[in-house]
């Protein structure tokens, strides 16, 4: 197998786009970092790339760990996925911010691919502090992180609080370089096989589920599916399923989404296969919706 290449050093701190976050120059130390993330691969990820970036890090599944977690020790800085099961990052937050005491001042991160303003609205409203958009990136995250942590006293005061930040910063490396470079390569194969696999992959139990108009099944997988995929840059993909998980939620009929799944998957097997990584490859469905190999 290729070498994983490494991840550039963590860049400056600074949000080159932000006058706010420019007035802050102040170094982001080593954080005590709370993370709320219920897809596995996605918890290995944030863990390791908050790491590399120098914090410690605690990971719950759901927002009553996160509540527990908050009851037991304090944090700097909470990072919350917006969709999880029982208790949702919206849901969490606004508990968060009803605690005694100074667990309930705790700087929020939302993450969510969903970045339509009244997202952003929503997460205000419930009391976020910054907004990081799926993937992940490195400049992103460090950016929300200093304007909360370093920051976000003077950026309340001078813009008022008018709307959670949305940290983008200057392009980084591609998302799926960095989930590369970051997580060793027994765990990148094991999550292409977990996700692929023609036999018991997730895309197979997904293409089962269309084909026989489970809703609630199709919904589950297509979640956890598209919050990987974002997580790890296979975009189109991740649009794909997402679609798909609107249509199970509505109720809508299924099958007729197979074939975009599939062709989605195999282009994403096309980006995997020049980082050297196509070990197994999605073909066409079968009238049973299997999918089988090349």
């Amino acid at each position: 197998a290729p070498a994983v290449p490494a991840l550039d050093a963590p860049p400056a701190l600074n949000h080159p786009t932000d006058e706010a976050a420019n007035r802050t120059h102040a170094p982001l130390h080593s954080l005590r970092v709370l993370v709320a993330e219920d897809y596995p691969v996605n918890q290995k990820y944030l863990r390791a790339l908050l790491t590399h970036l120098g914090h410690e890090v605690q990971v719950c599944n759901d927002g009553q760990e996160v509540l527990q977690a908050l009851d037991r020790r304090r944090f700097d800085v909470i990072l919350m996925d917006v969709h999880m099961p029982a208790l949702d990052g919206l849901a969490t937050t606004q508990a968060i911010r009803a605690l005694p005491g100074e667990a309930a001042q705790t700087p929020i991160i939302m993450v969510s691919a969903d970045v339509l303003q009244e997202t952003r609205q929503r997460a205000l409203h419930c009391g976020a502090n910054a907004f990081v958009p799926k993937p992940v990136e490195a400049q992103s995250l460090q950016a929300a992180m200093q304007l909360c942590v370093v920051g976000y006293g003077d950026q309340a005061d001078a813009l008022g609080v008018a709307h959670p930040v949305v940290a983008h910063g200057p392009k980084q490396p591609d998302a799926l370089q960095q989930f590369l470079s970051l997580m060793p390569q027994a765990t990148v194969r094991k999550f292409l096989v977990g996700l692929f696999d023609p036999q018991a992959g997730e895309l197979q139990q997904i293409l089962s589920a269309l084909h026989s108009e489970s809703d609630e099944c199709a919904f589950n997988l297509a979640h956890q599916i598209k919050g990987a995929c974002q997580m790890v840059g296979l975009s189109e993909l991740a649009v794909v399923v997402g679609v798909i998980e609107s249509a199970a939620r509505r109720g809508d009929a299924l099958m007729v989404h197979a074939p975009a799944l599939v062709t989605a998957a195999r282009e994403a097997m096309q980006a995997l296969a020049a980082q050297g990584l196509a070990e197994v490859e999605p073909a066409d469905t079968s009238e049973q919706g299997a999918v089988t190999s090349a």
